[in-house]
């Protein structure tokens, strides 16, 4: 990330809250080891041409395993619009 904000670093510290909370059910983090927390995400701009919907993703990897993941594709409110006929 090149510029994070504090909503940012409060979604990590939900995330590292997560993991401590989840502790009991066998995930174990030894305090010896480094903590190496790694997201990745990507997103298209209308990358399907028949749908116009956009797709976007998301990994977040906790040393080399992947924790958490999603993946969503979304209308583009432009094609929300001219189907509504709404453009002015």
């Amino acid at each position: 990330m090149q510029c994070p904000t504090t909503i940012h670093w409060s979604g990590d510290k939900c995330t590292l809250l997560y993991t401590v909370g989840i502790s009991k059910l066998g995930f174990r983090i030894s305090t010896k080891s480094s903590l190496n927390l790694v997201g990745f995400s990507d997103a298209d701009w209308a990358g399907c041409p028949l749908t116009q919907r956009s797709t976007s993703g998301l990994c977040i990897f906790l040393k080399s395993n992947c924790f958490s993941w999603s993946s969503k594709r979304k209308l583009l409110w432009r094609s929300l619009a001219l189907k509504l006929n709404i453009v002015h």
